[in-house]
């Protein structure tokens, strides 16, 4: 089973219901179910690939460190 990824979308709702706060209508104990399930379909999904602007903000922070020991 190590092939199972989680679509985008599917990985996006459950990142919102994570955020939520519970709705009154949903028990408590059916909350924590749907909660579980979203974590649990977070640790299916894969990595967002880092961007461009994160790659060079990652840099520029490492050269800054570097510059700082030298």
């Amino acid at each position: 089973m190590d092939n199972e990824k989680t679509s985008q979308q599917v990985a996006t709702y459950a990142s919102e219901l994570l955020s939520m706060k519970k709705p009154d209508s949903i028990s408590s104990e059916l909350w924590i179910k749907i909660k579980a399930v979203a974590g649990s379909v977070l640790t299916q999904a894969p990595d967002k690939k880092e961007t461009l602007a994160q790659r060079h903000a990652k840099f520029a922070y490492f050269m800054s460190t570097q510059r700082r020991q030298a």
